[in-house]
């Protein structure tokens, strides 16, 4: 079962593409499998979404003297694709490692702005870091 992409995420994609002066289509992923389709389509869509929050800023990853928090997930026992509130959750945002695991595209200013990032998209934030077959 394929997690779905919510209306409210779509539609919060379709304003950061306006804020960002970019083009509201989705890339053409009619080529790719439907898991690995829906993965890379919710990974542009996240990477607009957090790029429009920051203003259209992308983290410099080789800055290291400025800190970017990531958000970490995990699935509990019984997790259940589509279910964000029963099994999926944001557990917490860091910024104090020194590697990156999902890129500077998908980091944030602050601990606060990334926690409420994955309360307000947890179903593109479970199909990016589950990629739910």
């Amino acid at each position: 079962m394929l997690v779905a992409i919510t209306k409210k995420s779509k539609k919060a994609f379709e304003k950061a593409t306006k804020k960002l002066g970019l083009s509201s289509e989705l890339p053409n992923v009619s080529m790719l499998r439907e898991d690995l389709a829906l993965y890379i389509t919710a990974q542009y869509m996240l990477a607009v979404i957090i790029e429009a929050g920051k203003d259209g800023k992308v983290h410099d990853i080789t800055d290291h003297s400025k800190r970017k928090y990531e958000n970490w997930h995990h699935a509990e026992d019984g997790y259940v694709p589509g279910s964000s509130s029963g099994g999926f959750s944001c557990s917490g945002c860091d910024g104090g490692n020194g590697y990156s695991v999902v890129g500077a595209r998908l980091s944030f200013n602050s601990w606060e702005e990334g926690k409420a990032n994955a309360k307000e998209h947890p179903d593109l934030w479970e199909i990016v870091m589950l990629n739910v077959k």
